[in-house]
């Protein structure tokens, strides 16, 4: 078994401080800490800003850190409308990044929060100063079968949101399938309380969007210098290496004029978890 088959699996069971930046309207609410160069942190699916904890305590003492929660993920309050819930935040952090000046801002993406970092980068290529992607694909789909268009998941994605909006999460599944993503068993249990407390029908709205939507095109247009951090680790046990699995991150970023891609040894999906030198070393390097 290799990545492409592993991630088949994942849509399926995956259902800070000082000031605090939040409106009724917007899909995300925004934690302020530190000052200096700003970096903006956007967590993944069912995620909220707690994931980046740690890197805020590394950086805030000499950089303004943004940490976004996005709604219905973990405990921030859901929105009332979720139809067009990614372009919805992509548009209101363009709206906060111009509203708060932070253009200069270095924007680090964990997973969907990545693919919204790129999506944003693609439409609007000055609103940031360098992206740093975590363990995120343009196409999420096409890690499993290359072949993989936006038509042809439609139907499987439609109805795997309907069953994820309907069955809600299976804690024993859910902890499986982390083991393969998080290395500590303290982390795993703090990514459960997370997606546990998420709201169901956002974290299916998100995961259908995310598995319809293909950025591998688009990313052409991406002027911001970009860092890709590649796990692999966690599939090990399954067949895939580190050089099958760089293929595929290289696939699908052909067409970023400016990315440069670093595969992490050991971490898993949970990069900034479970390998944070190599991550606070590519992000002091960008800084």
């Amino acid at each position: 078994m290799n990545l492409r088959r592993i991630s088949k699996i994942i849509p399926l069971l995956l259902s800070l401080t000082i000031a605090s930046i939040a409106s009724a309207d917007r899909s995300f609410q925004v934690e302020v800490t530190g000052s200096g160069r700003p970096i903006i942190f956007i967590p993944g699916l069912a995620c909220d800003g707690s994931v980046w904890n740690e890197a805020v305590s590394q950086y805030s003492g000499s950089n303004e850190c943004h940490v976004l929660s996005i709604a219905g993920f973990a405990k921030t309050a859901p929105l009332a409308d979720t139809s067009n819930f990614l372009e919805t935040v992509k548009s209101d952090l363009a709206a906060y990044i111009r509203e708060q000046n932070l253009n200069s801002a270095i924007i680090v993406g964990h997973s969907l929060g990545g693919f919204l970092a790129l999506s944003l980068a693609s439409e609007q290529p000055n609103l940031a100063s360098h992206l740093l992607i975590v363990d995120s694909l343009p196409f999420l789909p096409a890690a499993m079968n290359p072949h993989a268009t936006v038509d042809s998941m439609k139907p499987q994605a439609d109805a795997q949101r309907r069953m994820m909006s309907q069955s809600g999460q299976n804690e024993a599944q859910l902890r499986m399938m982390l083991q393969m993503m998080v290395t500590s068993s303290e982390n795993i249990e703090r990514a459960i309380k997370l997606s546990a407390s998420s709201h169901g029908p956002t974290v299916a709205q998100a995961m259908f969007e995310l598995n319809t939507t293909d950025l591998r095109e688009t990313v052409s247009n991406i002027k911001t210098p970009t860092t890709v951090l590649g796990a692999w680790y966690g599939y090990s046990q399954f067949g895939s290496t580190k050089e099958s699995t760089a293929a595929i991150f290289d696939s699908q970023y052909a067409k970023h004029p400016n990315y440069r891609l670093v595969m992490s040894e050991k971490g898993k999906h949970f990069i900034m978890w479970d390998d944070p030198d190599l991550f606070y070393q590519e992000l002091d390097t960008i800084l």
